[in-house]
Order: structure tokens, then C-alpha cells, then sequence
């Protein structure tokens, strides 16, 4: 009886398990310990300590382990340091990732091969080393990055990285979630930037593309919600910003990729990419020029903030979740005479029933009856703007007559530049 009562005290404080070949115990100060030697892939939350994921404070793994698996360590949320022995030569897909808490990395000599992402939303990572002796990878320059050498490729950075100049690469989730990240500098030695690589980066405030980079990966800035200013070096050809846009465009195709909270979209758009704005939450309004005949899925979805929106006639269709999240979009004025077809789930959770469609006066009972549409409450037709143009002008001048341009604004003498005036109510050409 006194046996049981031991092992049933012990294990109030105390896990343990033989799991594949390695073996691991947790302790009651938060520490888990690894021993063994090849440690599995395991699925997102599926490696043998992930119920204790939350008290997980600190990981020693010991001489002998060869392998860090896949998610092995993803979602620690309180882990604070991690002790890898020299037997280590892979790690991998986000063994660190969504570690919290987690604030330097040390690659020992002995790793081989790390697979991207191994610390993706690490948002107090500040810093990242590579021990001296690595045949695969380095961490050049104090650079705070883990750099492989073969390709020239950043796989790993941070809040402090400082890109080298002899970067050529930036991998794959090289600095997704990285949160607490306001500012970084792409060298000209930059050809490609992966997909997802500053995904999720909230707190980055501007983008300058060097005219080196020929490759941006997919969502590669997508979720960087504090952007507010995106430049395309003069001289790159294959992406521009294009008459000061705030956005990044694809010069060839003449689509918009990425957009911020600054962008005007311009008048030579003629797509606009799917999750282009997606979580660009600070976006108040937006203005889709007539150019524009095709926007992709979730262009605009979890733009919290956007509160109206212009759709020209050219567009057809409204994609799927296009919209989706945008709770503060209150007006849509929609300029197509047919009704654009409605994708699934592309208002959701648009207080549709609160917020204003305006329409060509033409077509409001269409609307009221159109799948998609008829989510729309208040259906209104679009109020006539009185014309802009100028008629009835008289090519005749007193230069005794006062003189006033189309501001309203009166010229001292008569204006010999070429243009538009009113003199004694009447309209002249010069």
C-alpha cells in the first residue's frame, strides 16, 4: 500500500514516456527532458507532450538525439530556453514555432539540414545564432539570422536581424510572425522573396523592393497590417508602385499584389490579386478604378476597419469570401448595371442589414433580387453627379475685364496661359 502511494505522489509532479526512439520525462519546475536518438515528425500538436504544451518552461535534450521532429515543440507557449546537444543534425518544419516566449536560438555545429518555418511566430526572438564550425550554415556578420551557406538564402530571422549584403535569398516563413518587427532593410543582393516570408508581421511599418528582387512569393507580406508605405526601387523589371501607389504591383501583368492602408489603386490596375489587402485591418476606404475587371478571393477579407467601397461597372463577379471579416463596410456603391454574381461567403459577417448599396438607379430591383445582393437591406440608386464638362465657350477677350480661372480665383491681368477662363460670367478658351 505505502508502494502505491509513492508512485501516486510521484505522478502528481512527474511525466514520463518511452515514445518511438527517444525517451522524455517532464518535470514539476517545467522542464522537459529528451533522451534517445531519433525523435519522430509529428503532426501540428501531436508530439507526446503536447497536453503539457502550456507548462512547458524549458527543453534539454541530450547527447545522442540525432533528429527534432516536425512540430515537435510548436505552441509552447512558455518556453523560455531550449538546450540542443552537438548529436543534432535535423531539425524540423516549426519545431519552435508559436514558442512565445521563446527569446534566442543557438544552432549547434553538428545540424545538417533545417527544414523553414522552425520558428515562425517567435514574436520575442531577439536573438539567433549558429556556432562557429557549421558546414551548412552561419549566422555571418552578427547578423542575428541563420543563413544557409550554399545558397545564400536567410532561412531564419528576427526582430534584430540586419539582412547581409551577400543575402540572395529569403526563404520561406524566414519571418512570418514576427510581430514585434518595425523595420527591415532588403539589400540590393536580394533576388527572391519566398512566400510567406513577412507574413503576419503587424508591427512593420514600410517595404522598399530593391530593383534586384525578381521573385515575391505568395502572401509573402500578407497580414503586415501597420504597413503604411510600399516602394518599388526604380529600375526593377518585374514589380513597380507605379505613380506613388503605396502598393506593389506585377509590371508585365499590370496586377496589384499587395496593397496598405495608403494605397491608390491606379488607373492602369487591371486585376487585383487575391489577399492583396487581406488583414490590411488600419484600410478605411477604397476606390476599385474602371480598369480593374477581375479581383481574387479574399482580396479584401478582415479589412476591419474598411468602412465603403467603389466597384466600377467592369466588374463581373464578386468572389468568394472577397469581403469576409470587413464588420465596419457600411456603404458599397456598385456601378454595374447587371449584377455582378456573388461568391460564397462574400459579405460574411458584413452588417449588411445596417449598411448602404447604392446602385445605377436602373437596376436597384435587380439587386434586391440577386443572389448575394439580396443580403442588402437598403438598396438605393446612385445619385447623379452634375456633368463636368465645358460647353459654350467663347473665343473672344476684353483685356479691360477682370479674369478669374475655374477656381475661382481672380488672374491679376489677363493670364496668357493656354486654358479655360470667366470673364463677366462667360466662359473663354485662350
Amino acid at each position: 500500500m505505502k508502494k502505491a502511494f509513492i508512485l501516486l505522489f510521484l505522478s502528481l509532479f512527474t511525466y514520463g514516456a518511452i515514445y518511438a526512439d527517444v525517451t522524455w520525462k517532464m518535470s514539476n519546475d517545467g522542464t522537459l527532458t529528451i533522451s534517445g536518438a531519433q525523435m519522430d515528425d509529428y503532426e501540428y500538436s501531436d508530439a507526446p507532450w503536447s497536453f503539457l504544451s502550456e507548462k512547458i518552461e524549458k527543453v534539454v535534450i541530450e547527447e545522442g538525439v540525432t533528429n527534432i521532429g516536425n512540430y515537435a515543440f510548436s505552441d509552447c507557449r512558455s518556453l523560455t530556453s531550449v538546450t540542443l546537444p552537438n548529436t543534432v543534425v535535423n531539425i524540423g518544419i516549426a519545431a519552435f514555432g508559436g514558442c512565445v516566449n521563446l527569446v534566442s536560438i543557438t544552432i549547434p555545429k553538428s545540424v545538417t539540414n533545417i527544414e523553414p518555418g522552425i520558428a515562425s511566430n517567435c514574436p520575442n526572438l531577439i536573438s539567433i545564432k549558429v556556432e562557429e564550425g557549421n558546414k551548412n550554415y552561419d549566422s555571418r556578420n552578427n547578423c542575428n539570422a541563420i543563413i544557409d551557406k550554399k545558397y545564400n538564402g536567410l532561412l531564419l530571422g528576427c526582430q534584430n536581424t540586419i539582412i547581409p549584403n551577400s543575402v540572395d535569398a529569403i526563404w520561406t516563413c524566414a519571418f512570418n510572425g514576427s510581430s514585434t518587427l518595425t523595420s527591415i532593410t532588403i539589400p540590393n543582393s536580394v533576388k527572391v522573396i519566398g512566400a510567406i516570408a513577412f507574413s503576419e508581421c503587424s508591427s512593420l511599418a514600410s517595404i522598399t523592393i530593391p530593383k534586384s528582387v525578381t521573385t515575391i512569393g505568395e502572401a509573402a507580406f500578407q497580414g503586415c497590417s501597420g504597413l503604411s508605405s510600399i516602394i518599388v526601387e526604380p529600375g526593377n523589371a518585374k514589380y513597380d508602385s507605379r505613380n506613388s501607389c503605396n502598393a506593389l504591383i506585377e509590371t508585365k501583368t499590370n496586377n496589384l499584389i499587395l496593397g496598405c492602408k495608403n494605397t491608390v489603386i491606379p488607373n492602369s490596375v487591371k486585376r487585383i490579386e487575391k489577399i492583396a489587402f487581406w488583414r490590411c485591418s488600419e484600410l478605411t476606404s477604397i476606390e476599385i478604378p474602371s480598369s480593374v475587371t477581375s479581383i481574387g478571393e479574399w482580396a479584401f477579407a478582415w479589412c476591419y476597419s474598411l468602412s465603403s467601397v467603389t466597384i466600377p461597372s467592369s466588374i463581373t463577379s464578386i468572389e468568394k469570401s472577397l469581403f469576409m471579416g470587413c464588420r465596419s463596410l457600411s456603404e458599397v456603391n456598385c456601378y454595374a448595371t447587371i449584377p455582378p454574381s456573388v461568391g460564397e461567403e462574400a459579405f460574411m459577417g458584413v452588417r449588411c442589414n445596417e449598411g448602404i448599396l447604392k446602385v445605377p438607379a436602373s437596376s436597384v430591383s435587380a439587386y434586391q433580387n440577386a443572389s448575394g445582393w439580396n443580403e442588402w437591406i437598403n438598396v438605393l440608386p446612385i445619385e447623379e453627379n452634375a456633368p463636368t464638362s465645358i460647353d459654350n465657350i467663347v473665343n473672344s477677350q476684353r483685356p479691360d475685364d477682370k479674369t478669374y480661372n475655374l477656381n475661382g480665383q481672380c488672374v491679376d491681368g489677363y493670364d496668357t496661359h493656354k486654358g479655360v477662363y470667366i470673364r463677366n460670367g462667360k466662359k473663354y478658351a485662350r
